[in-house]
C-alpha cells in the first residue's frame, strides 16, 4: 500500500487494526454506559432514601407549624435546598449521558461521511480506467489505420480529392496522445486509485486528503477530453473515407501527395519571403537615395569648410552603411534565389546542402555566443572523467550515452535523470550541482538537444 493511505494491520487474532478501534470504542461506551447506571443507580437509591427521610421530616415540620412552632420555619427551607439539589443532581446526571450518545451518533456520522466519500472517489477511478483503456484502443486503431492510409488504396481515393487531401493533411497533424502520454496517465492513475481501491469494509479510519481527490478528478478530465478528441478526429476520418470511398484512386500515394503537398507550400512560402526581400531592398535603395541627395544639398548650401567636411564625412558613412545594406541584401537575394532555382529545377540535394550550410552557420554563431553558459551549465558531462563513456579512455561524457538514459526527455523523469546523471558522475556538477533548480535542469536538456551533435564535431563531447 502506498505512503498516505489508510493503514491495516492484523493481531494475533486475525483482526485487523481497524476493527480493533472499532471494537475498543464501544466497548468503551458499554463499559462507561454501564458504570454510569451502577453509579446512577446507587446514587438514585442514596437520593431517595434521603428524600424519604425528608418527606418524613415535612411531614413532622408541616405538624409543628400548625402547633406553632416558629422555629420549625427555618428547618422548612433547609429541607426545599435539599430538595432542589436532589433535582439538580438528576437533571446533570441525565445531561451526562446524553452528552455521551451524542458523541457516539456524531462517530457513526463521520464515519458513513467517509465511506461515502471513498465511494465517490472509487467511481473516480473505475471511470478514469475506463477512459484510459479507450484512449489505448483509440490509440491502436488510429496508429494502424494512419499507416495503411499513407500507402494503400484509401490515401489514393482521398489523394485524387484536393478538398479532401487539405482536410486530412489538417487532420493528421493535429496533437493526439502518444505512447509516453498514455503511459504516464497509466502510472499516475495506478499511484492515486491504489490507497482508495485498498479501503476495506470494516475500516473504521479513512485517509483520503482532498488534494488526492481533486487529483483524481483532474486526471479524469484530462483523458475524458483526450477521449473526446481522439473520438472527434476518428469520425471526421471516417466521414472523409466515406465521400472518398467511390473516387478514382490518384497514381500518388497519400504519403507521396502530402510530401508534394508540403513541398509546394514551401516553394510558396520562398517566393513570399523573395518578394518581401526584394521590396525591402527597394524600399531601402529609395531611402538611401533620398538621404544622399539631401546630405548633397546641404554639402551645396554649406557656406563654411569645416561644415562642407563635416557634411562630406556624414555621406561617406552614409554611403558605406547604405552599400552594406545592399549587399547583405543582395547575398540574401541570391540565396533565396539559388534555393527556389533548385527546387523548381528539382535538386532537392542541392536546396538541402544550402539550407544546411545557412542553418549550420547560423547554429555556430548561436553556439559561440552561448558557450561561455554551455560550459558553466554542463560542466558535469564536459568536463574529463571516465564515466559515461564506452571506452576506458579519460574524457567528456558520451552524448549517445546521455541520450539513451532519457535524460533528454521533456517529463519529470527526464529532469530526474538528467540531475542524477549529474550528480553521480566522477566530474564536478557544475551549474547541475543538487538540489536541482528545474530551470535549469531544463535548460541543460535544450543545450544539448540544440548544440549536441556540434559538441560532438568540436571535441567537447563524446560521441
Amino acid at each position: 500500500m502506498s505512503t498516505g493511505g489508510p493503514t491495516v494491520g492484523t493481531t494475533a487474532w486475525g483482526l485487523s487494526a481497524s476493527t480493533r478501534m472499532l471494537l475498543l470504542t464501544w466497548v468503551v461506551i458499554v463499559v462507561g454506559g454501564y458504570i454510569f447506571q451502577m453509579a446512577t443507580t446507587q446514587k438514585t437509591a442514596e437520593l431517595r432514601k434521603e428524600l424519604n427521610s425528608t418527606q418524613s421530616s415535612i411531614t413532622n415540620l408541616e405538624q409543628r407549624i400548625k402547633q406553632g412552632d416558629t422555629s420549625a420555619i427555618a428547618e422548612m427551607e433547609s429541607m426545599r435546598r435539599q430538595v432542589a439539589d436532589f433535582d439538580r443532581v438528576l437533571a446533570g446526571q441525565r445531561e451526562q449521558f446524553r452528552l455521551l450518545s451524542d458523541r457516539a451518533d456524531e462517530a457513526k456520522s463521520r464515519q458513513a461521511v467517509d465511506r461515502a466519500k471513498v465511494t465517490v472517489l472509487q467511481r473516480d477511478v473505475a471511470l478514469a480506467r475506463d477512459r484510459l483503456l479507450q484512449l489505448k484502443t483509440l490509440h491502436a486503431g488510429w496508429t494502424a489505420r494512419q499507416g495503411s492510409l499513407l500507402t494503400g488504396e484509401p490515401g489514393r481515393r482521398i489523394a485524387s480529392e484536393p478538398t479532401q487531401l487539405d482536410l486530412v493533411a489538417s487532420l493528421l497533424e493535429r496533437e493526439r496522445p502518444s505512447e509516453i502520454d498514455l503511459v504516464q496517465w497509466e502510472a499516475e492513475l495506478d499511484a492515486l486509485a491504489d490507497p482508495v481501491q485498498s479501503v476495506s469494509e470494516d475500516q473504521s479510519q479513512i485517509a483520503i486528503t482532498a488534494e488526492h481527490g481533486q487529483l483524481l478528478r483532474d486526471l479524469g478530465q484530462r483523458l475524458s477530453k483526450a477521449v473526446a478528441a481522439f473520438e472527434q478526429q476518428t469520425l471526421l476520418l471516417e466521414a472523409v473515407l466515406k465521400e472518398t470511398a467511390s473516387a478514382t484512386p490518384a497514381s500518388n500515394t497519400l504519403e507521396q501527395a502530402l510530401r508534394e503537398r508540403r513541398t509546394k507550400a514551401d516553394l510558396e512560402s520562398a517566393q513570399q519571403l523573395l518578394a518581401a526581400r526584394e521590396a525591402g531592398r527597394k524600399q531601402a535603395e529609395a531611402a538611401r537615395a533620398e538621404e544622399l541627395a539631401k546630405l548633397e544639398a546641404d554639402v551645396i548650401t554649406t557656406t563654411t569648410q569645416r561644415e562642407v567636411d563635416a557634411l562630406r564625412a556624414k555621406k561617406s558613412q552614409a554611403e558605406q552603411l547604405g552599400k552594406a545594406e545592399l549587399e547583405r541584401i543582395a547575398e540574401e537575394t541570391r540565396v533565396k534565389e539559388a534555393q527556389k532555382k533548385a527546387e523548381t529545377a528539382g535538386l532537392k540535394l542541392e536546396v538541402t546542402r544550402v539550407e544546411g550550410s545557412i542553418k549550420a552557420a547560423a547554429l555556430e554563431k548561436e553556439f559561440e555566443r552561448e558557450l561561455p553558459a554551455i560550459k558553466g551549465l554542463l560542466t558535469a558531462f564536459l568536463s574529463d572523467g571516465f564515466k559515461y563513456r564506452d571506452d576506458n579512455a579519460k574524457g567528456p561524457a558520451s552524448l549517445a550515452y546521455i541520450s539513451s538514459q532519457q535524460a533528454l526527455e521533456p517529463t519529470a523523469q527526464g529532469s530526474y535523470m538528467m540531475a542524477f546523471l549529474a550528480n553521480s558522475s566522477d566530474r564536478p556538477a557544475g551549474g547541475l550541482q543538487n538540489p536541482p533548480n528545474q530551470e535549469n535542469l531544463r535548460r541543460a536538456q535544450d543545450y544539448l538537444k540544440k548544440y549536441g551533435a556540434l559538441m560532438v564535431q568540436k571535441g567537447l563531447l563524446a560521441p
